[in-house]
């Protein structure tokens, strides 16, 4: 450990408000909505378990291939997470995340004091950390392997310093782990890499090692007890199985190449450049394991914290004689510290802050409408949305998929199905299929919504901002099917922008939204596409009600509602309105139109100069 020059008491102070900020962070990263599309299947497979006194060990909850085996190396949180909710619901979940994930980093924190006590570099490598691995802060069985993995590392950090005593603790650590997540086989991994680093010191440099013969006798025991769960080795193997079978768009298995891991980014280069000078101030041992984990990192954004957890301690080894200077040391802190409460006070501000599903669109209205309907069938339904739909609606519902699979060859088929290739029609014939619940296109090439919209055997009977409801033209669903079909609203495919339609589809089109906000009440499409119509039709009073309400629901991040809303208001005379709507629109979406717009509302005003600086400045020459 690198001591510290002596600290004044303002600078201790500091150090103290640096470490509660650090905490500070981390809880109000972790305290959020439960969103994780895995978790809802874990509920459900809990549930099972407690209801069946068995581990569930198929598909069972799927109408397409109930019997396929599933591989559950996850059935102890499984227990652990669907007790806890059924005890205390959300809450009792989310205290379990926080605490998780507090008591993570307050192990890497214990971790890397056993290498310094400069608390700027401390508090600054394990902050930038904390917003580098964030995005994986939502409750899932990961969270059990950030604490079991880093009770792995801090034992071995106390083993290179001679305290071997700790090294115990890391067999009954793999009986949990391995019950709860397959990353149970980093527990291999990591004792693994120190054990080849120890013996080739022997071997190459003849060095004298009297623990090394404890540390492989640990080991023994850890993958003994490794084998200890109701799937023995094929638990240990998983992992490699799953990497077989990849299939390309699950976001956490995707590299961390886009500009929301920027945090991720800087921390990394960080790190490259303390690994050149790590040599001499932290064990070789951890190096490796470090680089080990920075390339899981890069191969799949799930493996950030892994890298985090794994590196700061080099980082912070290498790091911390900076800022010995007393004066900057103490000018450090206090910038720290402004940056750690400015990113506090952005987060708990944000107005997304603590929203249900933290954000994340969840198919609940359509669910809620199921539910109301009491529709009962085998539904085709998107893939991230298979677990939340097995947890709300099995059995009366039964899914196509959910988020257990990790098989290509049925993605392949999913893929066939959600694409509209010809056979669509014989796979959904095939399972049975009578409910469709989608998302909104991706792209605009011709898919199964398409097909389902146009075909006489279906109906779109419910829509919203994120889901799209289609049921089977027969006669369980005629009632529904008559009273809430859409005869021309197709809103997957055309937002009725104004002037796009002639009057004469203005009434149907009118009675097919109205239907649907009877359902839909809280969606800001539906009101988007009820004052386009509105407009179009010319009720233009309420056009700008529809958009304006709109507006409320979207909490005003849409530059369409905006531009929309501008136009009803500057047809109603109501130009100060028009004015505000679209600059608006140029703030989030700076394009010509809106700067044309603005230039007509200034001349209607008589604000010929403000007129004449978006011609000259904004506006092209025809």
């Amino acid at each position: 450990m690198n001591a510290m020059p002596y600290k004044t008491k303002a600078a201790r102070i500091l150090d103290i408000l640096l470490i509660t900020g650090l905490f500070c962070l981390v809880f109000v990263l972790s305290l959020r909505r439960l969103a994780d599309y895995d978790l809802w299947g874990h509920l459900k497979a809990g549930e099972y378990l407690f209801r069946t006194g068995s581990i569930l060990t198929t598909h069972y909850f799927n109408c397409s291939w109930p019997e396929f085996p599933y591989l559950n190396h996850e059935w102890l949180f499984q227990a652990i997470s669907y007790g806890l909710y059924n005890s205390g619901g959300e809450a009792l979940l989310v205290a379990l995340q926080i605490f998780l994930v507090l008591f993570s980093f307050a192990l890497l924190y214990k971790t890397v004091r056993l290498y310094s006590d400069n608390i700027p570099v401390i508090v600054f490598a394990l902050a930038l950390g904390v917003l580098a691995s964030s995005h994986r802060f939502v409750l899932r069985p990961q969270h059990f392997s950030y604490v079991f993995l880093l009770i792995n590392l801090y034992c071995l950090h106390q083993y290179v310093n001679g305290r071997t005593g700790y090294l115990y603790l890391l067999p009954p650590v793999m009986l949990l782990w391995v019950n709860i997540h397959a990353e149970s086989l980093w527990g291999i991994a990591v004792p693994a890499i120190f054990l080849v680093t120890e013996a080739a010191g022997v071997y190459f440099r003849h060095e004298n090692n009297t623990n090394l013969k404890k540390l492989f006798f640990v080991f023994v025991l850890v993958v003994l007890a490794s084998l200890i769960n109701p799937f023995t080795y094929k638990t240990v193997i998983w992992p490699f199985l799953v990497m077989s079978e990849q299939f390309a768009g699950v976001e956490e298995l995707l590299p961390p190449t886009t500009l929301k891991y920027l945090p991720f980014w800087i921390y990394f280069g960080i790190f490259v450049l303390s690994a050149f000078f790590s040599i001499g101030r932290i064990k070789i041992h951890f190096l490796f394991v470090a680089v080990f984990f920075s390339v899981a990192a890069w191969i799949a954004n799930r493996g950030i914290p892994h890298f985090i957890f794994a590196s700061a301690p080099v980082v912070v080894a290498v790091l911390s004689g900076a800022g010995r200077n007393d004066k900057i040391n103490y000018l450090l802190r206090l910038l720290l510290l402004s940056l750690i409460a400015a990113a506090v006070f952005s987060i708990v501000t944000d107005k997304r802050y603590l929203r249900k599903f933290d954000n994340v669109p969840y198919p609940e209205g359509a669910v809620k409408f199921i539910k109301d309907k009491e529709i009962k069938g085998n539904m085709f339904n998107l893939h991230g949305w298979g677990g939340y739909i097995v947890w709300e609606l099995f059995p009366p519902v039964r899914t196509y998929i959910d988020n257990r699979f990790f098989y290509k060859k049925f993605f392949d088929e999913y893929e066939k199905i959600l694409s509209g290739e010809m056979e669509w029609q014989y796979l959904l014939n095939k399972y049975k299929i009578n409910i469709v619940l989608l998302n909104y296109s991706p792209t605009n090439d011709i898919n199964l919504r398409d097909h389902l919209f146009r075909s006489s055997e279906w109906r779109l009977v419910y829509w919203d901002d994120y889901s799209l409801l289609y049921l089977r033209n027969e006669a369980g669903f005629s009632a529904i099917n008559d009273r809430y079909g859409m005869h021309v609203v197709n809103p997957d495919t055309n937002r009725f922008s104004p002037d796009e339609r002639d009057k004469a589809g203005m009434l149907p089109a009118f009675e097919d939204v109205r239907k649907n906000i009877e359902n839909a009440e809280d969606s800001w499409l539906a009101r988007f596409i009820l004052g386009s119509i509105q407009y179009s039709s010319g009720d233009m009073q309420g056009s700008a009600r529809s958009f304006e309400e709109a507006l409320r629901l979207s909490l005003g991040q849409s530059p369409a509602i905006y531009f929309n809303l501008g136009q009803a208001y500057m047809a109603t005379g109501r130009l100060q309105g028009a004015e505000e709507s679209f600059k608006k629109v140029i703030k989030l979406e700076p394009a010509e139109e809106a700067y044309q717009a603005l230039r007509r509302v200034y001349l209607l005003q008589g604000k010929n100069k403000e007129a004449e600086v978006i011609s000259k400045k904004y506006l092209k020459e025809k």
